[in-house]
């Protein structure tokens, strides 16, 4: 499974992240739909399994992640697979209220456990 393959990958920053393992819709730039692997989110972005050699690097992703289309940046990725795929850091940008009390109620049990 992807999941399993690239979970041992160092994370980049200290937040609480929820395990996905899940495909995820997104759109580069608002364009054509496409799907990436979800590895994990947090309240202030997701780590994600791109597919294809062109980089997404800084542009611009619309998401829907947990029941919500988020706005997100590319602020890194690594390429694996020969090139064929990435692993990509997405933080997300100009979240609503309402939007990070979903994510937030996301990472709260795990929170609180920690």
């Amino acid at each position: 499974m992807l999941t399993s393959t690239f979970a041992n990958l160092g994370n980049r920053r200290g937040g609480v992240r929820i395990p996905l393992d899940t495909q995820v819709p997104y759109a580069v730039d608002g364009e054509q739909v496409h799907y990436a692997h979800g590895l994990n989110v947090s309240r202030t972005g997701a780590r994600l399994i791109l597919r294809g050699e062109h980089s997404t690097l800084l542009r611009t992703l619309t998401l829907q992640v947990a029941g919500m289309e988020i706005r997100g940046r590319v602020v890194w990725e690594e390429k694996m697979d020969r090139g064929h795929c990435r692993v990509a850091g997405v933080r997300f940008e100009r979240l609503t209220a309402s939007q990070r009390r979903v994510l937030e109620s996301l990472t709260a049990p795990r929170q609180q456990a920690a």
